[in-house]
């Protein structure tokens, strides 16, 4: 919670919560006594006022369906005392880690909760929408097609619902 100095008696907060300090004075020449006294102090952590993205995650464009991820991040938190200090996590992000990005989306909302307060920034992201390829099926030789529109990331077993006699059974 706190250090103290031994030659200035300065004390130096080192986190939240509360210490017992005592300070002692042993007796010097011409006096036979000594004292102590002991006093508590209390470290609070100061309201959070706000944040700033200091840098955007790494990765800023995506394609569609890809995951998302924060990494390389960093955030300013500010404080109502004037203090400030830069976060690599303990933050959380809109779309999370790891979620699949949808096209269109353009904003990754960052939030820093501390005690019932809570701040958001936001920085700008690029989805690019996957190219869709028309793909048209000819099953043994048949002159049935069925045409079939896919992301050029996969491709999908035909529809074969229309075809009698016939169960697609895989690539």
């Amino acid at each position: 919670v706190a250090t103290v100095n031994s030659e200035t008696g300065e004390i130096t907060a080192t986190g939240v919560g509360t210490a017992t300090i005592t300070a002692f004075v042993d007796a010097v020449v011409g006096v036979s006594k000594s004292a102590s006294t002991t006093f508590q102090v209390t470290v609070t952590m100061p309201e959070l006022t706000g944040i700033a993205i200091a840098n955007p995650a790494t990765t800023t464009s995506f394609n569609e369906g890809d995951s998302f991820t924060a990494e390389g991040l960093s955030i300013t938190a500010s404080y109502k005392n004037g203090y400030s200090q830069t976060l690599t996590e303990g933050f959380a992000t809109s779309p999370a880690e790891g979620d699949a990005v949808a096209f269109g989306t353009t904003t990754v909302e960052v939030s820093l909760t501390e005690g019932s307060v809570t701040k958001t920034a936001t920085y700008s992201i690029t989805v690019s929408e996957m190219p869709k390829y028309e793909v048209t099926f000819v099953i043994n030789g048949k002159s049935t097609t069925i045409k079939e529109s896919i992301a050029n990331n996969g491709v999908v077993a035909p529809n074969v619902a229309d075809i009698n006699g016939y169960t697609f059974s895989g690539w």
